[in-house]
């Protein structure tokens, strides 16, 4: 008990003194000061080294993740990691006021397969109209979690601060902290040829989102481009 008394300046007890003690006062003085040095032996022995052990551990571990030459919160290392832990690797969608027909559905399925394995758990809902239940889009999201939670739109419609951009904040604090929540914008209903509109339109859908701090991803559905498989795997690592 000595290092604990020094630290927290107690006396020891005389153990002569201890063994000759008759008054029942000086018995429970002595019983509440042995009382303090087990609780600093505790402290020097048990808590002090293991939290020198975690201080070590996170500094060794942020150096490490600080060093080490590929995002650990890419795709790859969160389904190494679900794997290795036995644990579901599943993707949520969350279509809003946009009907995901099979067509569009197997090409989105396609890119996360891609991104994440053929083992990939996607989960989707009909479309979120947001008139009938402010809270249907929580029914998507899985009870033991998901690597990550897309938000389909349609570039067609009109982004709006209190419907996108609130529901994309509603998402990102329902689900988990690290999780990855990415805006998808589809342009598979746009009319082709185009170009001018729909680069009107991009820049409307980046106005808005920015208000919350997301950046939103324009992928084409109706088919499958490498730029586009790029694109969604830098957001899901990076998170924006």
């Amino acid at each position: 008990m000595s290092p604990g008394a020094w630290l927290m300046g107690l006396p020891l007890p005389q153990l002569q003194a201890l063994a000759q003690a008759q008054d029942p006062e000086v018995l429970h003085r002595t019983a509440q000061q042995l009382f303090h040095l087990h609780a600093a032996a505790v402290l020097v022995w048990v808590l002090l080294p293991r939290l020198g052990l975690f201080s070590l551990h996170a500094v060794r571990r942020w150096r490490w993740t600080r060093f080490f030459p590929l995002a650990l919160s890419a795709p790859y290392f969160t389904t190494l990691r679900l794997a290795w832990r036995k644990q579901r690797i599943a993707v949520a969608l969350v279509p809003f006021r946009y009907e995901i027909h099979s067509g569009l559905m197997t090409v989105l399925q396609s890119l996360l397969q891609q991104v994440y394995g053929q083992a990939v758990d996607i989960a989707t809902h009909p479309a979120v109209l947001m008139g009938e239940d402010a809270q249907d889009w929580k029914r998507t999201l899985h009870p033991d979690g998901q690597v990550a939670v897309l938000l389909v739109f349609n570039v067609t419609a009109t982004a709006e601060p209190a419907l996108h951009a609130t529901l994309l904040g509603k998402v990102r604090k329902a689900v988990a902290t690290g999780t990855p929540v990415l805006a998808l914008v589809d342009e598979a209903a746009f009319p082709a040829g185009q170009v001018a509109r729909l680069e009107t339109r991009r820049q409307q859908w980046r106005q808005v989102l920015d208000a919350v701090g997301a950046r939103p991803l324009f992928v084409n559905l109706s088919t499958v481009r490498p730029e586009d498989l790029q694109g969604l795997e830098q957001r899901l690592t990076h998170h924006d």
